[in-house]
Order: structure tokens, then sequence, then C-alpha cells
């Protein structure tokens, strides 16, 4: 079975969209159709995102060899709300700010 029948397959397990996977792996939907289609093979850097986001085993990936997740029976999270952790960070940022500058103002009432 040739890379791109495991690529649908795996988002197939998954549950998403075209979209939805190429937006969580930072590559366009056409190039992921390609893939699934046997019209372009996927890209050394693409099968290292799909380890790095999703923890799929690439022996699977690449020769059809073993489980398709590199640690078994475990589904990876589905979707990565990256505006949603970009959101927390922001307000983490700002509340490390607020709380320096309370530790500089009890420093400088002692």
């Amino acid at each position: 079975m040739p890379s791109g029948n495991r690529l649908k397959d795996f988002r197939d397990f998954l549950g998403v969209s075209q979209q939805k996977l190429a937006d969580n792996l930072g590559v366009s939907r056409g190039y992921l159709n390609d893939i699934e289609r046997g019209r372009q093979e996927p890209s050394l850097n693409f099968a290292k995102k799909l380890l790095e986001v999703y923890n799929v085993n690439l022996n699977w990936f690449v020769d059809g060899i073993g489980e398709m997740m590199s640690t078994p029976d475990e589904k990876p999270t589905e979707e990565i709300d990256m505006k949603e952790l970009e959101d927390t960070l922001e307000l983490i940022q700002k509340q490390v700010g607020e709380a320096l500058v309370w530790v500089k103002r009890v420093r400088r009432v002692r």
C-alpha cells in the first residue's frame, strides 16, 4: 500500500478533513491531496511533522511496517487549536508581567 493510502487511513482514523490535517501540519490541502492520490511522494519534512505532531510511526507511514502509532492503542489529540494556545501564552505572559510589577512595588514598600 502506498504512503498516500496510509495518509488517508490516518486521516480517517482521526476523523478530520484534508484541510484540518493540512492546517495542523502546516502544509496546503492540495499537497495532502496530491500525496493521498499518489501524485506526489511525501517529503522527509512532512513525515517528520507527522511524527512530531501526531506520533505517527514512520516505519508504518513509509513502508507499511508495524503499527500506525509509535505507541500502539493511543489515539492522538485530533485537533490542535493554535489560536487557543497563542491566547493562553499571551495571558500567561500578561500575568507574569503583572506579577513582576507587584513584586517590584512590594520591594519598594519594605
